[in-house]
């Protein structure tokens, strides 16, 4: 028999108008959040674009959706610009 889906977080809106998340059990309702989406870019024509970052000390992957698809960095915040600090300090 295979395993049943789990239930993912339900929205909820606030008398205050703030969005909140709810789910009974909120670990597994997570868990399957996350799975459904991974499922879903796996399954989808956006594959080609999730890339590895260039950073070499770096393991994360990202979407590119950059118009071109040619974005090297998971975050220009942190591994672009320590590649382009890296970059500026070798041509000094």
């Amino acid at each position: 028999m295979p395993p049943r889906a789990r239930p993912v977080p339900a929205p909820r809106l606030e008398p205050s108008g703030q969005l909140t998340w709810a789910a009974e059990d909120v670990v597994n309702a997570t868990l399957a959040l996350v799975a459904r989406d991974a499922l879903d870019l796996a399954t989808s024509p956006a594959l080609v674009r999730v890339h590895a970052c260039a950073n070499p000390d770096c393991s994360a992957l990202f979407l590119d959706s950059s118009r071109p698809g040619t974005r090297r960095w998971c975050s220009m915040d942190t591994c672009g610009n320590r590649a382009k600090k890296e970059t500026l300090r070798s041509k000094s």
